[in-house]
């Protein structure tokens, strides 16, 4: 299989709770690593692909975090992205950094980032999942890991990052571009 083929095939995955079907596209892109030597940008798949397998085997978020924040690492160091590095990272904004500035300032590289591929063909949907992937980030944030609503600054800070991707979902109109 080529590259772009595997990688697509990850991408593919919309269940990440299907631990088997994770496991068979993770093999295959090891393999593809075995036979064609270091590629970032497969290992940055398995990385998404292992992250996948953490949260649901041992539900483990400090973990994923930690991992996901190596694929931001990785990328930072690269002055150009393709398609296919930012298409890895739009899973894994889910798994960013606790700090929800943190993750709108990793939001915001890669909206950057993908402003070169407006001409690409998935680039509304890919587009208005970042933004879909950082509101519900930032709401679970907010219910599941008790930021202290009594700090006024800290809650206006998250409404207005909250509406902020909220209002650039709604103006994309991407659901009639599926």
């Amino acid at each position: 299989m080529l590259k772009h083929e595997l990688m697509d095939k990850a991408f593919s995955i919309n269940d990440n709770t299907n631990l088997k079907k994770i496991q068979n596209v993770r093999i295959k892109l090891r393999n593809y690593l075995k036979d064609h030597g270091e590629d970032y940008q497969i290992r940055n798949v398995i990385i998404m692909l292992d992250i996948f397998v953490i949260e649901n085997k041992y539900e483990d978020y400090g973990k994923c975090y930690e991992i996901a924040e190596s694929v931001f690492e990785t990328l930072s160091k690269i002055d150009k992205w393709d398609f296919y590095d930012i298409r890895a990272i739009v899973p894994l904004i889910n798994y960013c950094s606790p700090d929800f500035e943190q993750i709108d300032y990793q939001a915001n590289i890669i909206l950057q980032k993908l402003e070169e591929y407006s001409h690409e063909n998935r680039y509304h949907p890919i587009k208005s999942a970042i933004h879909m992937n950082i509101l519900f980030r930032l709401l679970r944030v907010r219910f599941l890991e008790r930021i202290d609503m009594q700090n006024k600054s800290l809650v206006k800070r998250l409404e207005n990052t909250l509406l902020k991707h909220y209002n650039a979902t709604q103006n994309h109109n991407v659901f009639n571009t599926l």
